[in-house]
């Protein structure tokens, strides 16, 4: 059996672009940054085990699972039909807070712990001019 010695510098390359290509947008970047449940101290407050950032230049971030795609701060929220294509509601993916449901039905875990890990990775990859 031939084993595959790879792509080469220039087919790397070739893929690199394309993949920059097909997650890039205009308002900002999209790469690959993600957020794993043991990267968070304390509580996970999702129903996925990671998420995918988008750091836009917009100071706006937005979650994405699979396909779809979330926003995670109040600026993605704001912006979130300018986006391009559709963008769900983090709620769907967001764990119900047990203690807070006691006394507001219906009431989500805290994001605060996400959000700062997204922020700092943002920042961190220079991808906000702040």
């Amino acid at each position: 059996m031939k084993a595959n010695k790879g792509l080469g510098a220039a087919g790397a390359a070739v893929v690199v672009i394309a993949l920059g290509a097909a997650g890039a947008s205009q308002a900002g970047w999209f790469g690959p940054e993600v957020i794993r449940s043991r990267d968070v101290q304390g509580a996970w407050p999702l129903t996925v085990n990671q998420i995918a950032l988008e750091c836009r230049s917009d100071l706006s971030i937005y979650a994405k699972v699979g396909a779809k795609t979330y926003p995670l701060n109040g600026q993605a929220e704001r912006l979130a039909p300018n986006y391009g294509k559709p963008v769900g509601k983090l709620e769907d993916i967001q764990k119900n807070d047990p203690w807070s449901n006691q006394f507001i039905p219906g009431a989500k875990m805290s994001m605060e712990p996400v959000l700062k890990l997204a922020i700092a990775k943002c920042e961190k990859e220079g991808k906000w001019k702040v």
